[in-house]
């Protein structure tokens, strides 16, 4: 992120593993494209979204997608990552 941008919607889920993690971008971007209907329609934080995935090992997220003008980041926030040794 550069310095001036502005941090757009975050939609948060929770991975319980690799196996839901397909379904779980799915729905958080699904959450996150109707935000351009919502109340945050008119505000600029609208081009760039983030789906936030909260797991318990640390997965390998999907890239990040153009629609449009619209944006979708991934970002994976593991609670117990595997110790680095």
């Amino acid at each position: 992120m550069q310095q001036g941008q502005s941090i757009g919607p975050f939609e948060w889920k929770v991975a319980r593993d690799a196996a839901s993690l397909g379904q779980k971008v799915k729905e958080g971007r699904s959450q996150c494209a109707s935000y351009s209907a919502g109340l945050l329609a008119g505000f600029e934080l609208t081009s760039r979204r983030y789906v936030v995935l909260v797991s318990e090992g640390v997965l390998d997220m999907p890239p990040a997608e153009s629609d449009g003008s619209v944006t979708f980041e991934y970002v994976n926030i593991p609670v117990r990552p595997a110790p680095h040794l």
